[in-house]
């Protein structure tokens, strides 16, 4: 597999786990919390559930669609990476979002908006399923 296109599968990783996130939190998170209080929004234990079984369906469908181009620990790389540039959407682009999303503290709603390493184990489940 080329350089070219893992950066595009990272990519496309990126945004399609984002959307998780997007998703997830629009449809029972209401909001990442109360104001101020971004942790209140774990209390609500279905925007991580769902944001696990997409994260897995989205594992599974990358890990089709590259065939056997990737071996299991290259998919979990994959994910991982993605993961991260998750981190720099939000660190670059937060502000378009919400005024407080902004570069200092995007690692901090990151965590909570990604619930931390399961959203990348759930996406490695899915993929790794696969093989």
């Amino acid at each position: 597999m080329t350089h070219g296109r893992i950066l595009l599968v990272i990519g496309v990783l990126t945004l399609a786990l984002s959307s998780t996130v997007a998703i997830s939190w629009l449809a029972f998170g209401r909001g990442m919390g109360t104001p101020g209080d971004p942790l209140s929004a774990l209390e609500r234990p279905w925007i991580y559930v769902s944001q696990a079984l997409m994260a897995v369906a989205i594992g599974f469908v990358a890990a089709r669609w590259l065939g056997s181009a990737l071996m299991r620990g290259q998919i979990v790389l994959v994910m991982f990476v993605a993961w991260i540039g998750e981190l720099i959407l939000l660190a670059l682009f937060g502000t378009f979002v919400a005024s407080e999303l902004t570069p200092a503290v995007a690692w901090y709603y990151w965590l909570i908006g990604t619930g931390g390493l399961m959203q990348p184990m759930a996406a490695s489940v899915g993929g790794v399923l696969v093989r």
